[in-house]
């Protein structure tokens, strides 16, 4: 019974514990171990859940947009039946509120629920566990990029098991197949030196601890050997590496077909850059650690699909009320997780700022869009007459000839009205450069920002290696209130 068992859930999950002692052990042992691991059939190492949640997806994504709407309905009712029954925290939100299962009867009638914080699920952590799965339970957490990680708990083999299967649809769409050659260039850890080869999934781990002006050529030259036909990156990391090699006319890896770039949002001027320098197409999604809401571009064009079978999206303003999905519309993500019954998250706020896009993609499928993903609520400048800035206009959203002479840049914000701009040199900056980047963040802001500049060698990553674009201690009461577009006359 117990193999029985493990060919259905796959021994993934079964080894999760070791995970981190494969990741720092000798090369000579991860060699020797991974190949055994990756011999053994796909049903073994990932269970049947996998290549049956494959399948439906592969049906699901030409579903009409009536069929997207009655299974998410359907998947709805499960969960808020199964968070009353068993979940310890939604029974008692719900009694309180006086409500049952049986008074969601609409999409409408899901905002009776309350929204739900990061801090409300520290505080909550264990009532947040529902109580029918606790033999079931597999601990994991989030990257923490703000500095605040949150410790969270899968159900034991699925919920990992359908990611992983949502995350090969994604890159399919971007032109990439399970089992080809990838660059890695986001949150893995490397022991010691550049890089490290794991051959279960034929991956090349790049140090992102390790990236400098002498690592860039050793860098490109591995992956030159390697031949792989993508890379997976947070977009900070291979901007870093995309700068270096325009800034020295380097030609790009010829065997890599696309850029495969998540967990940062991605802004117009990376993405034009990647463009110029891999030649190759760069496919974004969107997605994070609490496993509550997924969307990724398609193969035709660039917005972000609403995976339906994922999880239920919501946009809420600043208070919390919904808002209407239509064209244009923006507002802060709320996420409803439909894979994990471990720990249900129903209505959570993820922080992260999109915009609704046009009604159906080109591609045929029937999923909502996002035209894009503005960025967090933390990634916005405060003037000192009270208005915030998002991010993408204020620094990414203008052209800059300063760009490419620059290795790193931050925004440092203690007190509104006053921002301190961090800046690692690049070949060739000079004051020119320091002026247009004034006179630019200046033009966007119109009035009410002071601006000075602090140049270091070096900006720290966060622990899972990414990169920070603004560090942010000021409360933002309407976060995504201001663009630059907004201080236009």
């Amino acid at each position: 019974m117990f193999h029985l068992r493990i060919n259905i859930v796959g021994i993934e999950d079964y080894l999760h514990p070791f995970k981190n002692t494969y990741r720092i052990s000798p090369a000579w042992f991860k060699q020797c171990v991974g190949q055994m691991y990756a011999f053994l059939p796909m049903s073994i190492r990932y269970g049947r859940i996998l290549g049956q949640a494959r399948e439906f997806l592969d049906k699901s994504q030409w579903w009409s947009l009536e069929e997207h709407q009655n299974y998410q309905w359907q998947q709805m009712k499960k969960l808020i039946c199964h968070a009353y029954a068993n979940v310890p925290y939604y029974k008692s939100v719900m009694e309180q509120a006086k409500l049952t299962p049986g008074d969601f009867n609409s999409f409408s009638d899901w905002a009776k629920l309350p929204l739900l914080t990061k801090n409300m699920v520290r505080a909550h952590q264990n009532d947040l566990v529902a109580d029918n799965m606790r033999n079931k339970l597999l601990a994991t957490n989030t990257g923490g990029s703000t500095g605040e990680p949150l410790e969270l708990y899968w159900e034991r083999g699925r919920t990992r098991s359908l990611e992983r299967a949502f995350m090969w649809r994604q890159w399919a769409w971007g032109g990439f197949e399970y089992g080809q050659r990838t660059v890695i260039l986001r949150g893995q850890t490397v022991k010691e030196g550049l890089w490290h080869y794991d051959p279960i999934d034929k991956h090349l781990f790049v140090n992102m601890y390790n990236l400098s002006e002498e690592s860039f050529p050793r860098i490109i030259k591995k992956m030159r050997e390697f031949k792989p036909i993508s890379i997976q990156a947070y977009p900070s990391t291979l901007t870093l590496l995309a700068a270096w090699m325009q800034n020295r006319n380097e030609a790009p890896v010829e065997s890599i077909k696309t850029l495969l770039c998540g967990s940062e949002n991605m802004y117009a001027a990376q993405k034009e850059l990647f463009e110029q320098v891999f030649k190759a197409r760069v496919y974004s999604w969107y997605g994070h650690g609490e496993s509550c809401c997924l969307a990724g571009y398609c193969d035709s064009n660039d917005y972000y699909h609403v995976y339906s079978e994922y999880g239920y999206m919501e946009l809420v303003d600043t208070e919390g009320k919904v808002l209407p999905w239509e064209p244009g519309q923006k507002g802060e993500i709320v996420g409803t997780s439909f894979i994990n019954n471990a720990m249900p998250l129903i209505r959570y706020r993820t922080g992260d700022i999109g915009v609704v896009g046009p009604a159906k993609c080109s591609c045929g499928r029937n999923y909502k869009l996002l035209s894009k993903i503005e960025g967090r609520k933390q990634e916005y400048v405060i003037t000192s007459d009270g208005r915030a800035i998002a991010l993408t206009g204020m620094i990414f959203g203008q052209h800059w000839h300063a760009f490419a002479k620059i290795k790193q840049i931050q925004l440092v914000q203690d007190e509104p009205g006053k921002i301190v701009v961090k800046v690692v040199k690049g070949i060739n900056y000079g004051q020119e450069d320091e002026e247009e980047i004034k006179q630019k963040m200046l033009n966007c802001a119109k009035t009410g920002l002071n601006i000075e500049f602090d140049y270091v060698d070096n900006i720290p990553l966060t622990r899972r290696g990414k990169h920070v674009f603004v560090k942010q201690s000021l409360d933002i009461p309407s976060a995504w209130a201001g663009s630059c577009e907004d201080n236009q006359p």
